[in-house]
Order: structure tokens, then sequence, then C-alpha cells
């Protein structure tokens, strides 16, 4: 059995700089509210050094002062990548989900599109 990952890095901040190509010679942070009124990093552009998912907001914005702020849409990004799986389970009907942006699939059902 063969087994394929796909995976999208930093797919929010990816999605955003489709959406608003200007952004795409900014660093760029994508953030959401952890529930309790604390705004959290969900995502940053790769230029960003030391940033990760997780970190306070205000701990970051105080390094990266010039960065570009954007609150995330999740459910945007959540759409985005099921038609995405969707499109590979027309493939192979064996994909796991991993998380948002990353899924395993098989490869052997998927002989002349998958497996050359």
């Amino acid at each position: 059995m063969l087994i394929g990952c796909l995976l999208i890095t930093h797919m929010p901040v990816k999605l955003e700089i489709w959406r608003q190509p200007e952004l795409s010679s900014k660093d760029v942070i994508v953030f959401s509210d952890n529930g309790g009124g604390k705004k959290i990093v969900l995502d940053c552009s790769s230029g960003l050094r030391g940033v990760r998912h997780g970190m306070s907001l205000n701990t970051v914005l105080s390094r990266f002062p010039y960065a570009v702020v954007l609150e995330s849409n999740v459910k945007k990004y959540v759409i985005f990548f099921e038609r995405i799986v969707s499109k590979l389970l027309q493939i192979t009907p064996k994909v796991e989900y991993a998380q948002l942006g990353q899924v395993y699939f098989q490869t052997n059902n998927a002989d002349g599109v998958l497996n050359p």
C-alpha cells in the first residue's frame, strides 16, 4: 500500500494573499480569538521568524509592529480545503484528514493519476 500526503503550509495566509494580492510582498499575521477574548496567532508569513501558532498577538506585534494583521475566517478556510479533499476523493476513496491543510491518502486506487 502506498500512502501520499497533501500538505498546504500556511494555508490561512496563502488564502488571504490570494484574496488580497497586494499583501504578497508583506509580512502577514492571521489571528483568532481563543474563546476567552485573547487574540492569538493562527498563522503567519514565513518571514516572521520565531512566530508560532498560539502565540499572543500582542507579543508578536511588539516584535513585528509593521506586520499586516488580519482576523481569521476559519469557516472559509475549511470550505476551501473541503473542496480540495472532495476532488481528491474522486481519485481515491481512502482519505484521512489530519488537520486543516493536511490529509493522507492511499494511492493504490489512483493508478495512472497519482502513480506514474
